[in-house]
Protein backbone atom coordinates (compact mmCIF):
# COMPACT_ATOMS: atom_id res chain seq x y z
CA UNK A 1 0.00 0.00 0.00
CA UNK A 2 1.12 3.72 -0.83
CA UNK A 3 1.33 6.11 2.08
CA UNK A 4 -1.06 8.87 2.18
CA UNK A 5 0.27 11.98 1.13
CA UNK A 6 1.59 14.55 3.46
CA UNK A 7 -0.83 16.95 4.37
CA UNK A 8 -0.76 20.29 2.98
CA UNK A 9 0.11 23.28 5.18
CA UNK A 10 -2.57 25.59 4.81
CA UNK A 11 -1.39 29.63 4.57
CA UNK A 12 -1.88 32.24 6.47
CA UNK A 13 -4.14 34.76 5.24
CA UNK A 14 -5.30 38.25 6.29
CA UNK A 15 -9.10 39.16 6.82
CA UNK A 16 -9.24 39.83 2.90
CA UNK A 17 -7.84 36.31 2.55
CA UNK A 18 -4.76 37.07 0.85
CA UNK A 19 -1.14 36.13 2.00
CA UNK A 20 0.34 39.33 3.47
CA UNK A 21 3.38 40.26 1.68
CA UNK A 22 7.11 38.99 2.71
CA UNK A 23 7.55 43.44 3.18
CA UNK A 24 5.21 43.17 6.09
CA UNK A 25 7.69 40.40 7.66
CA UNK A 26 10.36 41.87 7.16
CA UNK A 27 8.76 45.35 8.81
CA UNK A 28 7.77 43.32 11.61
CA UNK A 29 10.92 42.15 12.00
CA UNK A 30 12.42 45.51 11.92
CA UNK A 31 9.98 46.50 14.40
CA UNK A 32 10.85 44.10 16.83
CA UNK A 33 14.45 44.42 16.40
CA UNK A 34 13.55 47.99 17.23
CA UNK A 35 11.97 47.21 20.78
CA UNK A 36 14.30 45.15 21.28
CA UNK A 37 16.92 47.83 20.99
CA UNK A 38 14.84 50.22 23.06
CA UNK A 39 14.79 47.57 26.24
CA UNK A 40 18.93 47.07 25.94
CA UNK A 41 19.45 50.86 25.82
CA UNK A 42 17.05 51.34 28.49
CA UNK A 43 18.68 48.54 30.71
CA UNK A 44 22.08 50.20 29.94
CA UNK A 45 21.11 53.82 31.33
CA UNK A 46 19.09 52.07 34.15
CA UNK A 47 22.49 50.48 35.14
CA UNK A 48 24.89 53.69 34.31
CA UNK A 49 22.88 55.88 36.56
CA UNK A 50 22.86 52.90 39.41
CA UNK A 51 26.58 53.55 38.68
CA UNK A 52 26.38 56.97 39.56
CA UNK A 53 24.22 56.92 42.45
CA UNK A 54 26.64 54.56 44.16
CA UNK A 55 30.01 56.18 42.81
CA UNK A 56 27.95 59.51 44.51
CA UNK A 57 27.12 57.61 47.81
CA UNK A 58 30.95 57.11 48.24
CA UNK A 59 32.04 60.58 47.38
CA UNK A 60 29.91 62.26 48.94
CA UNK A 61 30.80 61.17 53.02
CA UNK A 62 34.76 61.40 51.49
CA UNK A 63 33.93 64.67 50.58
CA UNK A 64 32.73 65.52 53.74
CA UNK A 65 35.73 63.93 55.62
CA UNK A 66 38.26 66.06 53.05
CA UNK A 67 36.88 69.17 54.12
CA UNK A 68 35.93 68.76 57.56
CA UNK A 69 40.02 67.58 57.93
CA UNK A 70 41.12 70.84 55.86
CA UNK A 71 38.98 72.99 58.34
CA UNK A 72 40.81 70.82 61.52
CA UNK A 73 43.37 73.28 63.12
CA UNK A 74 47.25 71.58 62.49
CA UNK A 75 49.04 70.95 65.82
CA UNK A 76 52.09 73.40 65.98
CA UNK A 77 54.94 69.95 66.83
CA UNK A 78 57.20 73.14 67.56
CA UNK A 79 55.08 74.65 70.23
CA UNK A 80 55.26 71.03 72.07
CA UNK A 81 58.37 70.81 71.72
CA UNK A 82 59.29 73.92 73.44
CA UNK A 83 56.60 73.03 76.10
CA UNK A 84 58.28 69.58 77.02
CA UNK A 85 61.79 71.29 76.81
CA UNK A 86 60.43 73.76 79.26
CA UNK A 87 58.87 70.99 81.44
CA UNK A 88 62.35 69.25 81.88
CA UNK A 89 63.75 72.66 83.00
CA UNK A 90 61.73 72.46 85.52
CA UNK A 91 61.97 68.94 86.39
CA UNK A 92 65.21 69.43 86.81
CA UNK A 93 65.05 72.50 89.36
CA UNK A 94 62.82 69.45 91.34
CA UNK A 95 65.45 67.39 91.08
CA UNK A 96 67.93 69.69 92.47
CA UNK A 97 66.33 70.61 95.41
CA UNK A 98 65.38 66.72 96.21
CA UNK A 99 61.52 67.25 96.16
CA UNK A 100 59.98 63.95 95.22
CA UNK A 101 56.33 65.08 95.38
CA UNK A 102 57.22 68.38 92.85
CA UNK A 103 58.60 65.73 90.46
CA UNK A 104 55.90 63.46 90.65
CA UNK A 105 54.18 66.28 89.17
CA UNK A 106 55.37 65.89 86.20
CA UNK A 107 54.25 62.16 85.26
CA UNK A 108 50.36 61.67 84.09
CA UNK A 109 48.46 59.84 86.73
CA UNK A 110 48.68 56.62 85.13
CA UNK A 111 52.31 57.46 84.38
CA UNK A 112 54.85 54.85 85.24
CA UNK A 113 58.88 54.51 85.94
CA UNK A 114 60.50 51.74 84.53
CA UNK A 115 64.11 51.77 86.16
CA UNK A 116 66.75 49.01 85.49
CA UNK A 117 66.68 46.31 88.90
CA UNK A 118 63.35 47.23 90.32
CA UNK A 119 59.61 46.78 89.59
CA UNK A 120 57.78 48.83 87.37
CA UNK A 121 56.55 52.02 89.53
CA UNK A 122 52.93 53.00 88.13
CA UNK A 123 50.81 55.69 89.40
CA UNK A 124 51.70 58.98 90.30
CA UNK A 125 51.79 57.70 94.45
CA UNK A 126 54.30 54.90 93.39
CA UNK A 127 56.33 57.36 91.04
CA UNK A 128 56.57 59.74 94.09
CA UNK A 129 57.84 56.79 96.18
CA UNK A 130 61.00 55.83 94.08
CA UNK A 131 61.56 59.26 93.22
CA UNK A 132 61.65 59.52 97.54
CA UNK A 133 63.87 56.56 97.33
CA UNK A 134 66.20 58.32 94.50
CA UNK A 135 66.88 61.25 96.18
CA UNK A 136 67.16 59.86 99.83
CA UNK A 137 70.52 58.34 98.45
CA UNK A 138 73.69 59.79 100.20
CA UNK A 139 75.17 62.65 97.81
CA UNK A 140 72.14 62.26 95.28
CA UNK A 141 72.73 64.06 92.00
CA UNK A 142 70.94 63.95 88.85
CA UNK A 143 71.07 65.87 85.15
CA UNK A 144 69.96 64.62 82.17
CA UNK A 145 69.59 66.37 78.33
CA UNK A 146 67.37 65.16 75.39
CA UNK A 147 68.79 65.12 72.19
CA UNK A 148 65.64 64.18 70.59
CA UNK A 149 62.46 65.55 71.14
CA UNK A 150 59.56 64.55 68.51
CA UNK A 151 55.70 65.51 68.73
CA UNK A 152 53.50 63.66 66.72
CA UNK A 153 51.02 64.90 64.31
CA UNK A 154 48.27 64.53 66.15
CA UNK A 155 49.96 66.69 68.55
CA UNK A 156 49.09 64.92 71.80
CA UNK A 157 51.79 62.25 71.94
CA UNK A 158 55.91 62.73 71.84
CA UNK A 159 58.60 60.85 72.92
CA UNK A 160 61.95 62.41 74.09
CA UNK A 161 65.54 60.31 73.86
CA UNK A 162 68.79 61.73 76.17
CA UNK A 163 71.53 60.86 78.14
CA UNK A 164 71.88 61.53 81.69
CA UNK A 165 74.47 61.81 84.76
CA UNK A 166 73.69 60.03 87.71
CA UNK A 167 75.96 60.67 91.06
CA UNK A 168 75.26 58.80 94.73
CA UNK A 169 77.46 57.43 97.47
CA UNK A 170 77.46 53.94 99.45
CA UNK A 171 80.75 53.06 100.35
CA UNK A 172 82.48 54.95 97.69
CA UNK A 173 81.11 57.60 95.00
CA UNK A 174 79.29 56.34 92.34
CA UNK A 175 78.67 57.95 89.21
CA UNK A 176 76.81 56.51 86.46
CA UNK A 177 75.91 57.89 82.89
CA UNK A 178 73.50 56.06 80.55
CA UNK A 179 70.31 56.78 77.99
CA UNK A 180 66.92 57.32 78.18
CA UNK A 181 63.50 57.58 76.89
CA UNK A 182 60.24 59.40 77.95
CA UNK A 183 57.11 59.31 76.37
CA UNK A 184 55.02 62.63 77.07
CA UNK A 185 51.25 62.74 76.75
CA UNK A 186 49.15 65.79 76.16
CA UNK A 187 47.08 66.51 78.77
CA UNK A 188 44.49 69.70 78.88
CA UNK A 189 47.13 72.51 78.08
CA UNK A 190 50.36 70.63 79.49
CA UNK A 191 52.07 67.75 79.16
CA UNK A 192 52.42 64.38 81.31
CA UNK A 193 54.96 61.57 81.67
CA UNK A 194 53.26 58.24 80.42
CA UNK A 195 56.59 56.29 80.59
CA UNK A 196 59.98 57.20 82.14
CA UNK A 197 62.75 54.35 81.00
CA UNK A 198 66.34 54.68 81.61
CA UNK A 199 69.43 52.29 81.71
CA UNK A 200 73.25 52.35 82.31
CA UNK A 201 75.76 52.51 79.87
CA UNK A 202 78.34 50.85 82.36
CA UNK A 203 78.03 46.88 82.55
CA UNK A 204 75.62 44.70 84.63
Amino acid sequence: MKSPPPERTQPEFSENGRRPPASVFVLELRLLDSAIAVVLAAAALVEEEVAMMHAFAFLVPLTIGVVMAADMPVANSDDGKQQIMNNDEAWLNAVAANDPKAIAAFYAEDGAILAPGMPIAKGRDAVEAAWKGFVGMKDFSLTFSPSLVDVAQSGDLAYEIGTYELGYSTDKPVHDRGKYVVVWKKSDEDWKVMADIFNSDGAM
